[in-house]
């Protein structure tokens, strides 16, 4: 055999192999298995993929008696669409015709249409009877409804007698069942027996819910309560003999701190029980005697103010100063200064252990800064108004807002923000107005203040008796030969200048 020959007997070959293997192309109906769905012969066909690796709708699964298949894009289902099903084959008079329950095209029962009579008879019960049969009232009351199957039927003239008939059933909805004649939505039961009770889960060891009929369905009513001193045990309300202890010893309120506590019968049981505390405002109260009380104003007065530096008041090395004096230890809290000008300064911390209590300008005097508590632009107040203003310059001291002393200087007319008549003026620069040592408070500026070339902040007022310079002043010429102004002179004996 010739190598030509050879070759195209191979070349028939394997054309007649590859023409064997081949498979013809599937012509799919559907797209996705096990999901599409469609309606076939009233029933459901689902997309199935077949051995050929074809997809085609499948096998079709009939839908119950009732019930048509009903389909979208993708989908399709068995749902109850009967307006009105009856039992195949049974009979009813409407309007006085005779009608038949049968079985539609779409396998829903109807009722077909009313038929006449023979002559002579009438439609009654479902059958003609002769007119001259005596009929039977097929129900009681007219308009009374009853149930049937899974719809509703009234009783009423429906034939041409005398007497009662049932009117042809009327369907619920597929999420309604008939109960006593009318059609109600149908319900998932959360207990079996009328009645019954369960006890509450949870803390309240007195609550419980009693089993109720809502409309044919039972439902757990609302939760109730057992008695005082009993609690629900199995579904029943028991006596409450759980043994406790007593959180307290006395009813009543009390103080926890700074909050108030009430001791007493709290809870289901017989033992004291202490509440939770309910704390007072630290600002502004305090608790006394199971109560938040307002707290008192501290004992506190300004004791001396350096108003007028010499040279520009706010100016390096200024002698600025307001000074409070109390009790060592008393609380600061809630307590400020506020001047007529408007300047305020919250204070903090305690009255230190000398009674008194300085503020003094961020650019004090080093010697000054070093005996202050604390430093603020804002002790920067007025020079005191002239004698054509209608009132006078002050500075109060505010314990929560409310006023507990204050002083008012200057010459103006009336000492409307001070207490009583207004305090001297301090005309030269570096003097100051002081209290006396025991920083006597009568309520009036005039008796309680005098004007001090010796200012002392942080200590009792020198009166020329001091040995220490903290304050440049005018010269306070006394008999002590110390040089108590500051000015690197000792005091000569003249005693015009000193205070009193």
């Amino acid at each position: 055999m010739s190598n030509r020959v050879a070759r195209s007997l191979l070349l028939l070959a394997l054309g007649l192999a590859a023409c064997a293997e081949a498979q013809p192309p599937c012509d799919n109906t559907c797209a996705v298995p096990g999901v599409e769905q469609m309606c076939v012969d009233g029933g459901v066909a689902t997309c199935t993929e077949y051995p050929d690796g074809c997809q085609h709708f499948g096998q079709t699964r009939a839908c119950p008696e009732g019930q048509v298949c009903q389909a979208t894009s993708t989908e399709a289902k068995c749902v109850g669409t009967c307006a009105a099903p009856c039992q195949v084959g049974r009979t009813s008079c409407t309007d006085g015709l005779l009608s038949t329950c049968v079985a539609g095209a779409d396998g829903c029962s109807t009722w077909g249409p009313g038929v006449a009579c023979p002559t002579h008879q009438r439609c009654d019960a479902g059958e003609c009877i002769d007119n001259t049969v005596v009929c039977e009232n097929e129900c009681g009351t007219s308009g009374e409804r009853s149930c049937e199957s899974a719809g509703t039927r009234i009783c009423g003239q429906f034939d041409a007698d005398a007497c009662l008939d049932l009117g042809p059933p009327t369907s619920c909805q597929s999420d309604e069942s008939c109960v006593d004649g009318q059609c109600v939505k149908n319900c998932s039961a959360t207990c079996t027996v009328a009645g019954a009770k369960a006890c509450e889960p949870g803390g309240d060891r007195r609550a419980f819910r009693t089993c109720i009929d809502v409309n044919g369905c039972l439902q757990w009513g609302d939760v109730s309560q057992c008695p005082t001193a009993e609690r629900c045990d199995g579904g029943a309300c028991v006596p409450d003999v759980q043994p406790c202890s007593d959180d307290c010893t006395t009813q009543g309120a009390s103080c926890q701190g700074n909050a108030v506590v009430q001791c007493g019968l709290l809870d289901a049981d017989t033992c004291l029980d202490l509440s939770q505390p309910q704390p007072c405002d630290p600002t502004l109260q305090q608790c006394s005697n199971g109560a938040c009380e307002v707290i008192p104003p501290p004992a506190l007065v300004i004791s001396e103010v350096l108003y007028d530096s010499s040279g520009t008041d706010d100016a390096t090395d200024n002698v600025l100063f307001v000074e409070i004096a109390g009790p060592a230890g008393a609380s600061l809290a809630g307590v400020s200064i506020q001047g007529t000008n408007g300047n305020k300064i919250t204070l903090s911390g305690a009255i230190p252990t000398r009674g008194y209590y300085v503020v003094a300008h961020p650019a004090a005097l080093p010697a000054l800064a070093a005996l202050a508590d604390m430093t603020h632009a804002n002790v920067d107040y007025q020079n005191g108004n002239g004698a054509t203003a209608a009132d006078t310059d002050a500075i109060q001291l505010l314990f929560n807002g409310a006023v507990i002393d204050a002083v008012g200087y200057g010459l103006g007319a009336v000492n409307v923000a001070g207490e009583g008549a207004s305090t001297p003026d301090a005309k030269d620069s570096n003097q100051s107005i002081s209290r006396n040592a025991t920083n006597t408070d009568t309520n009036n500026n005039a008796a309680d203040f005098f004007l001090s070339n010796q200012p002392s902040p942080g200590g009792p007022p020198c009166n020329g008796a001091c040995t220490w310079c903290v304050v440049p002043s005018v010269e306070s010429v006394c008999t002590d030969g110390v040089d108590n102004d500051c000015d690197t002179l000792a005091d000569n004996a003249d005693t015009v200048d000193c205070p009193l």
